[in-house]
């Protein structure tokens, strides 16, 4: 009995499905629309109510975090470039506020008002969306571009190739992502490992 057991179990194992891998999305996937609150106001979010747009970026992000603080004045660099052309960012805090009070929607609130954000800050308390998303690093970004069938992955990854120093940076994998999908050309480099502080369980 045990013996057919295990027989059926391995016939089945490539059919199965374990964790969140199998709603991890891919670049050139269409990705689900999805709700989240902005702390700054407790206004609602929806990706879907975005469809004015040309793009979206997703920065998963925190304020506590060595790495999105020495990015903070790039992303507002980009947010005050972009948003003029038609590109949305929003940035996502997917860290366990339980486990992270200083990362609770309460603590956010505070800093996106300290720090002059000017891009939605939204909650992911539930993490739902970062790990549909497979974000796993804070800054990490994912580029989706509104097409006529919805929105798209075309990058995800590394802002760009110097997370100590700005001016050092020789890869700019973002701007780059952008400028593509904004001159309707296809995306050269699609995906680079993030580096950053890990999200928290």
């Amino acid at each position: 009995m045990e013996k057919r057991n295990i027989l059926a179990f391995l016939l089945l194992l490539p059919f199965l499905t374990f964790g969140q891998a199998s709603s991890i999305y891919k670049v050139g996937d269409k990705v689900e629309n999805f709700t989240l609150t902005n702390v700054v106001d407790g206004s609602k979010v929806s990706l879907s109510g975005l469809s004015s747009t040309k793009a979206v970026v997703l920065v998963f992000t925190s304020h506590e975090c060595p790495y999105t603080k020495i990015y903070e004045q790039r992303v507002k660099d980009f947010v005050q470039e972009y948003n003029q052309k038609g590109v949305l960012f929003l940035l996502i805090n997917s860290n366990n506020p339980v486990s992270n009070p200083e990362e609770s929607p309460e603590e956010m609130a505070k800093a996106a008002k300290e720090r002059g954000y000017k891009s939605p800050y939204l909650s992911d308390a539930s993490q739902i969306v970062c790990k549909q998303y497979g974000a796993s690093k804070t800054p990490e970004i994912f580029v989706l571009k509104n097409q006529s069938n919805g929105f798209v992955v075309k990058y995800k990854g590394a802002i760009d190739d110097n997370p100590q120093n700005a001016t050092d940076v020789t890869a700019h994998y973002l701007k780059d992502a952008l400028d593509a999908i904004l001159n309707n050309q296809p995306v050269k480099i699609t995906e680079k490992r993030a580096s950053g502080c890990m999200i928290h369980q």
